[in-house]
């Protein structure tokens, strides 16, 4: 397990020049907007306007702060996220618009290439086991003084820090404590 911290997250442009992205993890390391296998990033979204698209990427999105966010995904009907939602995924290739519904917000984002990752994002209020089925898994804390343990490690995260375990498939787990927290599966 190894533990990344808020401050040494990695600031770049969006794809599409709009704003400015905080890359949390990618792979494989060093891989750029258009040849990640799967990547994790937060974004403050401050006015409404489109997504960038990515051909062939699922992608995942969260509302971390902020009231809330509708998106228009074509095809599709038009989709209201917020802090108490369920992440939420869509195709990332599909022209997607956003309407913030009051004020500005910070969002994570989960993406994988299709075919050559694949992931799952759900929230964990107040702490819990987690089995390690997947090739790596993510701990995104949304609280201060989060507790990932592995039996060996046990770092404190705090709010929007992030605990990264490899190679675990199939054996063994982890426990959270002390606050809320997004876990991430990538295979």
């Amino acid at each position: 397990m190894r533990a990344l911290r808020f401050n040494d997250y990695r600031r770049m442009p969006w794809k599409n020049g709009g704003g400015e992205t905080i890359e949390i993890a990618v792979s494989p390391e060093g891989a750029g907007l258009d040849n990640f296998d799967w990547r994790i990033s937060m974004a403050k979204v401050e006015s409404d306007g489109p997504f960038s698209q990515f051909a062939g990427v699922e992608r995942t999105l969260s509302v971390l702060e902020g009231h809330g966010i509708a998106l228009s995904i074509e095809g599709m009907p038009s989709i209201s996220l917020g802090k108490a939602r369920a992440p939420f995924s869509f195709d990332a290739s599909l022209k997607t618009d956003a309407k913030l519904k009051d004020g500005a917000i910070v969002d994570l984002n989960v993406m994988s290439r299709k075919g050559a990752a694949s992931h799952h994002c759900y929230r964990i209020l107040e702490g819990g086991n987690v089995a390690l089925g997947a090739k790596t898994t993510v701990v995104f804390s949304i609280t201060d003084g989060l507790v990932v343990d592995d039996g060996e490690q046990k770092p404190t995260l705090q709010t929007y820090d992030c605990a990264i375990l490899q190679g675990h498939t199939g054996d063994g787990n982890i426990t959270i404590s002390g606050g809320d927290c997004y876990v991430i599966e990538l295979t």
